[in-house]
């Protein structure tokens, strides 16, 4: 938190008039010492934070009082907001949005005021951390987008390169069911189906995932609830899919079972994607890595190699 504050900053001193603070800051916004100033911070004699007053409350009291005795009036309303230098500024953002604050107070760990951090830097630091998550979902680094073509080009091949193995990976499998396909073609030209209609799934769930994961709104503790969540949602959906699908393909070729297989398949495999777009940010979070990095391309990799096995390894079985 303490990269991210500014150092200037309305601040006084508990025994210090409330007039004698106010043609203190005059002369600051004046001198452009300061701005976007939200609220005053009270500090005892040894620096140390003690109450935050909002600009809109000082102007309603006697320019005559104290500080100290204005918040004595009632502690617990002036009760400071803060967060430590060394605190992660997730910790900031999470408790300016919590609390609906425009600022809020830094102090180290003795509790002496050193800055504040306002609604801009939060901003900025949102506006990174977003820009960041999508490069990372898509394989790209962010850092190197800025850099010259050939550093660009390199980081960019890179996972292109592995995407390329994960591909080949789905073509191994669909090389088993060879004969198969070759039985009825129907079967080539209904594969990408299932593939897709997985990884379309499988990508709502783990860009829900990572973005409740950047929030804070879900930690690795709620694996369970947010699997649970996510299932249901999958088992709604993939019966309806399933169902249209299975009826058309029936219709289409003219044979039902080849609709039933291919409506059990997208069932499967829709629900699997649920499970990984759930499982492989919230594991890579456990280890200490960006959810977001290489998400989309374990996961794509997981529902084509799934979607394809259990489409053509029932079709073998039931049609063939």
């Amino acid at each position: 938190a303490g990269a991210y504050m500014q150092t200037e900053l309305f601040s006084a001193r508990l025994d210090e008039s409330l007039s004698s603070a106010i043609a203190r800051f005059r002369i600051m916004k004046q001198e452009d010492k300061i701005e976007n100033v939200f609220s005053l911070f009270v500090v005892d004699n040894e620096g140390v934070l003690r109450h935050t007053i909002a600009l809109e409350d000082l102007i309603t009291y006697d320019f005559n009082l104290n500080l100290s005795q204005i918040v004595s009036e009632d502690e617990e309303r002036f009760k400071p907001h803060f967060a430590i230098d060394s605190d992660d500024i997730k910790v900031a953002v999470d408790i300016i949005m919590d609390y609906d604050l425009s600022a809020i107070a830094v102090t180290n760990r003795a509790g002496v005021l050193l800055g504040r951090i306002t609604t801009d830097d939060i901003h900025d630091f949102l506006e990174q951390s977003a820009t960041e998550q999508i490069y990372n979902l898509a394989g790209v680094d962010d850092d190197a987008e800025e850099e010259g073509l050939v550093k660009t080009g390199r980081a960019r091949a890179a996972w292109l390169f592995v995407n390329l193995i994960t591909a080949i990976l789905g073509v191994i499998v669909i090389g088993f069911f060879e004969k198969s396909i070759e039985s009825l073609v129907a079967l080539a030209v209904l594969m990408p189906i299932v593939a897709s209609m997985g990884g379309n799934a499988g990508n709502q769930t783990l860009a829900v995932t990572v973005r409740r994961l950047a929030l804070g709104e879900i930690g690795i503790g709620d694996f369970w609830v947010v699997l649970k969540k996510e299932i249901i949602m999958a088992i709604f959906n993939s019966f309806i899919f399933a169902l249209f699908l299975g009826i058309l393909v029936g219709l289409w070729f003219d044979k039902p079972m080849l609709g039933v297989v291919i409506a059990i398949a997208l069932v499967a495999n829709i629900i699997m994607a649920a499970f990984l777009g759930t499982f492989i940010p919230l594991s890579l979070k456990r280890i200490g890595l960006d959810p977001a990095v290489g998400s989309t391309v374990f996961l794509t990799t997981a529902t084509d190699i799934i979607g394809f096995f259990v489409f053509l390894g029932l079709a073998t079985w039931i049609l063939l």
